[in-house]
């Protein structure tokens, strides 16, 4: 989600994730040319490091010969490397790199300006299920594949999970658990104003957008606890694993805040230590985590 590949013109770097909060006095520079109110309103999202726009203006500080000559999201690159004829990106992924203007499903020109980009440095953009290219024969070897398989656009994490739970409508609600925990509503109409803590973006079935909530460590703040205590495999599995005799509070703020303040400053802790703490045996249940 939102994770930025910078290709240069002989070589590609590796990605950032969404979870990467460098760029953080990048955007505030930004925020004085452009303003976040009128950042929320183009883009429907929340100011935050989360999205692509921070990754790119922390590389674009570079001398300007070693900047990227085009950015792509994850899914656009490996679709390039798999035969599409150049970078395309749908616009339910596109409405996650903070560049996009929500309602035109387009590249906000005032966004780019502000950010010192044009859409020659981005991916096209096209429709989620839109059939780009099709599997070259270099390719297909490498994969033991046939050649000529289409090559289809998907769309957001997000998005599509509430596809495949069948969050379509207003009266539907997501939940979708992973590194991240986000809470997703679709509506088919476009807020004029949103709520603090709660961002919009594009869904993958035409003529709809979602609005979302997230909190950036849920399933990797369970991760890290179990590496840190060096639980066995098992048990950092389990979804609510019991990991303190006398049950303290973990404020799992491993990746910056995400909903509702969006603060990439805050960090997480433990409250309620005492010397009597120490790592048990899992019990399912009763983990404040």
């Amino acid at each position: 989600r939102a994770s930025i590949v910078p290709v240069y013109h002989n070589r590609t770097a590796m990605a950032l994730g969404w979870s990467d909060t460098r760029g953080t006095k990048v955007l505030q520079q930004f925020w004085r040319r452009l303003g976040e109110a009128r950042f929320r309103r183009i883009t429907g999202l929340q100011p935050s490091t989360l999205w692509s726009l921070a990754k790119i203006l922390s590389l674009q500080q570079a001398p300007r010969r070693l900047r990227p000559a085009r950015f792509a999201l994850l899914n656009d690159y490996i679709l390039w490397k798999l035969g599409a004829p150049g970078l395309i990106t749908d616009t339910s992924s596109a409405s996650l790199t903070g560049l996009l203007d929500i309602r035109r499903r387009r590249w906000s020109p005032a966004i780019l300006r502000a950010a010192g980009l044009s859409e020659e440095n981005l991916p096209a953009l096209a429709q989620p299920g839109t059939v780009v290219g099709s599997l070259s024969s270099r390719t297909a070897i490498r994969c033991g594949l046939p050649a000529g398989i289409p090559l289809v656009l998907a769309g957001g994490d997000q998005q599509c999970a509430d596809l495949g739970m069948g969050v379509l409508d207003a009266t539907d609600t997501g939940i979708c658990l992973g590194t991240a925990g986000v809470l997703s509503c679709p509506t088919k109409r476009l807020p004029s104003r949103l709520r603090t803590g709660i961002f919009c973006t594009v869904h993958v079935v035409p003529d709809r957008w979602v609005l979302e909530g997230i909190h950036k460590a849920y399933g990797s703040a369970l991760e890290w606890v179990g590496r840190v205590l060096n639980l066995a495999t098992p048990f950092r599995q389990a979804v609510a694993p019991e990991l303190f005799a006398l049950e303290p509070l973990f404020l799992p703020f491993l990746a910056g805040m995400g909903s509702p303040d969006f603060d990439p400053a805050v960090r997480g802790s433990f409250v309620g230590l005492d010397a009597a703490h120490g790592p048990q045996e899992p019990q399912i249940g009763r983990a404040h985590v």
